[in-house]
């Protein structure tokens, strides 16, 4: 039994031995451990936001950056293509575009961690877009002076201006032996009668007028109404007075020359048959009426009346129911339809208010711009212009598809024996284009629809 004892012993530790030797590193016929260190990870880098908001030229964006699993935060910044600038403040990435660039166009930036430079974020893009007012004045500049160019006849004068964000666009040409320019003077004729019902809005305002205020309230006679209906000051503005377009007294002179004497001896014997209030009639009569309460309001013609309410709050010099205040050398000479010269309005001081007003592109352009709010602008005369339009006193509201957008519009036109005119507002975009002529019929409509539909046009791209 001993020998036997000593010889199983024998065997077992010369087994543990072997077993023992195998487990260790470098020990033949054994493997080596392959267990990470414990808690080492990954370095990981991410940027946010990953598709930030397009920017205009010379604008800026900011990006944060996250660098994990190193106490190296640092990163490094590259852009392409190599377009614009970047700072780094911590882990604050600030791009700037470039102060002008010629189209729309994306750099896409990437972050790379300095600690392990494989590692970098999903490359950003941003995006640079031009400003909607300079893609739509670069297409103007492009085609403008070829529309009008292709509409002009002989001893026609044009010109156009254009407002699109507070950025202004002119066009002119003809003219015969005259240099037409954007200060050259024109008849505006009946867009005149935006003027009005602004000084309206601004008495009404003030408390110096209502809009439902009787016209017997102004008027030394009485004018009938209709079906138990006065006529207001509001039926006038709005052309639903029922009064007529245009009408002749008992010596056969037109309306639009009537003294407040002539106006008193028709409304002797009218006989209204419109109820007020109840149909659209456009009546050149009734905004004459409408100079009538003004002066009587105010104390002052109508002329000095526009003056203190609008134009000298916006510097248009030239613009004016004066003729003998108008420069005649920079007056466009009229004609009528046919080309054959004409003459220039000359109407009793309160009839004015329904078109006599001579003005400049120059200077409606900056009526233009105050009415679309991209200029400054006299805060009374910024309530007369919210009031003219939340009351829909003379403006024409009307809608333009483009491409299946309903671009809601605001216009004027404007025809004398030797004039014509049209101007459009699109509010939605700030544009507003002022089209004006020396004939008594012409393509005005046309000529300013072509601008109006490239702004549209441009415009509606953006949108969809």
């Amino acid at each position: 039994m001993g020998k036997t004892k000593r010889f199983l012993s024998i065997i077992i530790l010369a087994f543990a031995v072997s077993v023992f030797s195998g487990c260790g590193d470098g020990g033949s016929g054994g493997t080596p451990s392959q267990t990470p260190p414990s808690g080492q990870q990954q370095v990981s880098i991410g940027i946010s936001p990953t598709a930030p908001a397009a920017i205009n030229p010379g604008g800026t964006t900011t990006l944060t950056v996250t660098v994990r699993n190193t106490s190296n935060t640092a990163f490094t910044v590259a852009l392409s293509p190599d377009f614009g600038s970047y700072d780094i403040s911590g882990n604050i990435v600030t791009y700037t575009a470039p102060a002008t660039i010629e189209a729309d166009t994306t750099v896409n930036l990437t972050v790379t961690s300095t600690a392990d430079p494989t590692k970098s974020a999903p490359a950003v893009p941003i995006g640079i877009v031009l400003p909607l007012s300079t893609v739509i004045t670069k297409a103007l500049e492009a085609q403008g002076q070829s529309i009008v160019d292709s509409n002009l006849v002989s001893n026609m004068a044009v010109s156009v201006g254009v407002v699109v964000d507070g950025e202004v666009l002119f066009f002119n040409g003809g003219g015969g032996d005259r240099t037409i320019t954007n200060r050259t003077i024109y008849e505006i004729a009946s867009i005149t009668k935006t003027f009005t019902a602004t000084v309206i809005a601004d008495l009404a305002n003030k408390g110096d007028i209502s809009l439902d205020d009787p016209l017997d309230k102004f008027f030394d006679f009485s004018i009938p109404g209709y079906d138990g209906r006065v006529i207001t000051v509001f039926d006038l503005a709005t052309h639903t007075s029922g009064l007529p377009t245009r009408t002749t007294n008992a010596s056969g002179r037109i309306n639009d020359g009537w003294t407040i004497a002539e106006t008193r001896d028709y409304f002797r014997s009218f006989t209204p048959t419109i109820r007020p209030g109840s149909e659209y009639i456009y009546s050149n009569l009734g905004f004459g009426m409408l100079g009538y309460v003004i002066e009587q309001v105010t104390k002052k013609s109508f002329n000095q009346a526009v003056q203190s309410t609008i134009t000298s709050k916006l510097g248009m010099s030239d613009t004016t129911t004066d003729l003998s205040r108008v420069d005649k050398a920079r007056l466009a000479p009229p004609h009528n339809a046919n080309g054959v010269p004409s003459y220039n309005m000359v109407l009793s001081s309160h009839m004015g208010a329904m078109g006599e007003l001579k003005s400049t592109v120059y200077d409606i352009i900056k009526y233009m711009s105050a009415i679309l709010g991209a200029s400054e602008t006299d805060p009374d005369l910024r309530a007369a212009f919210d009031t003219v339009f939340d009351a829909g006193l003379s403006w024409n509201n009307s809608s333009w598809n483009a491409q299946g957008h309903q671009f809601q519009m605001l216009e004027h036109s404007g025809g004398s024996g030797g004039y014509t005119s049209q101007l459009r507002l699109c509010p939605e975009i700030n544009a507003g284009v002022i089209v004006l002529t020396n004939f008594s019929e012409s393509n005005v409509y046309g000529i300013e629809s072509r601008f109006m539909e490239i702004i549209v046009n441009e415009a509606v791209k953006r949108l969809k």
